[in-house]
């Protein structure tokens, strides 16, 4: 039988319940997979009442949440990126999806959106200690990326100086080549 409203809201319900037991044991594949099922439930919302559109958004928001720091704690980098744009299209500034998003970037070396997600989150608080303490990993991750950066091209002008000079040096033609040149008849050029 086809599910009525309020039987996929507590079917999304229970599987973000059973993500959340999953999620404790540090099961977190198997969490992940939960709350992804959970939301499905009651993803296409189109015809739902108004209660029943309340209560599906905060269950989509809750379960996409908790998927993003299950694929976090698995290293799922990407996917926990795009859990939070989901909670996010929903929920524009919606703190904890900024914040795991902000990570996510951070783990992905892609420092502009991590500092722009926390900026965002810290905005919304600015008392948050997990998220201040991310701003200055940012920064020490950041700092350390341009410092290798920087070197790395350092030594690759240093390697494309080298080879310059010893092309010139294969190239300058010694003494006795120069004379040999000289004597070429002008139709031979």
């Amino acid at each position: 039988h086809e599910m009525d409203h309020a039987e996929k809201i507590a079917a999304c319900a229970a599987r973000k319940a059973d993500g959340n037991t999953l999620f404790k044991q540090g099961l977190w594949k198997r969490a992940a997979k939960k709350y992804t099922a959970g939301a499905k439930f009651v993803e296409a919302d189109t015809d739902f009442s108004a209660a029943e559109k309340q209560e599906a958004r905060k269950l989509k928001i809750a379960c996409w949440n908790n998927a993003s720091q299950s694929e976090l704690k698995l290293g799922n980098l990407s996917e926990a990126r795009d859990l939070c744009g989901k909670v996010l299209e929903l929920d524009g500034l919606n703190v904890k999806a900024l914040f795991r998003r902000g990570t996510a970037y951070m783990g992905m070396q892609d420092f502009i959106e991590a500092d722009e997600d926390l900026k965002a989150a810290l905005g919304q608080e600015p008392d948050n200690a997990d998220v201040k303490r991310s701003r200055k990993r940012l920064a020490q991750l950041q700092a350390a990326y341009d410092k290798k950066q920087s070197k790395a091209y350092k030594n690759m002008f240093s390697r494309m100086s080298k080879m310059e000079k010893k092309e010139k040096k294969e190239n300058t033609p010694s003494a006795g080549e120069t004379g040999a040149a000289a004597e070429l008849p002008a139709s031979a050029e």
